[in-house]
C-alpha cells in the first residue's frame, strides 16, 4: 500500500472479524489496481479517490458493500452491480470467497479512467 490512511486503519480495527477480513482484502485490491489512489474516511466509511471519487467500502451487519460513485458507467455485462440511482452501483460481499479479485480490479481501473476522460 502506498497511501494508506491512519483513520482507515482505525476504522478497520473496529470491525467484526469477518467484515474486517473482507474490508482488508478489498483495500488490498484497490491499492493493487491503482497504487496512487488516495484513501480517507468520508461520510463515515473508507472512500478512495483519484481525479475524483472512485469507490467506497461500507460494512453492514451481514455483508460489506463495495461501491462505485460512477458505477452506472462501468462495464457490467453480467449485471453483478446493484443499485437504481443515477450513478452509484455496488456489490454486497458476504465472505472472502465471494470476492472476484480480477473483476474488482478491472472496475477500479475503469472508474479511474472515467475520472480522467475529457
Amino acid at each position: 500500500m502506498t497511501n494508506p490512511h491512519q483513520e482507515v486503519d482505525q476504522f478497520i480495527s473496529s470491525l467484526t472479524p469477518g467484515n474486517k477480513k473482507i474490508v482488508e482484502r478489498l483495500r488490498d485490491i484497490i491499492f493493487a489496481a491503482i497504487p496512487e489512489v488516495v484513501e480517507e474516511i468520508k461520510w463515515g466509511h473508507p472512500v478512495y479517490t483519484l481525479h475524483g471519487l472512485l469507490c467506497y467500502i461500507t460494512p453492514a451487519q451481514d455483508y460489506v458493500s463495495f461501491g462505485f460513485f460512477n458505477g452506472v458507467e462501468l462495464n457490467d455485462p453480467n449485471g453483478i452491480l446493484e443499485g437504481s440511482g443515477n450513478k452509484l452501483r455496488h456489490i454486497k460481499i458476504k465472505s472472502l470467497e465471494q470476492i472476484q479479485e480480477h473483476q474488482l480490479k478491472l472496475w477500479v481501473m475503469q472508474a479511474t479512467e472515467l475520472n480522467t476522460r475529457d
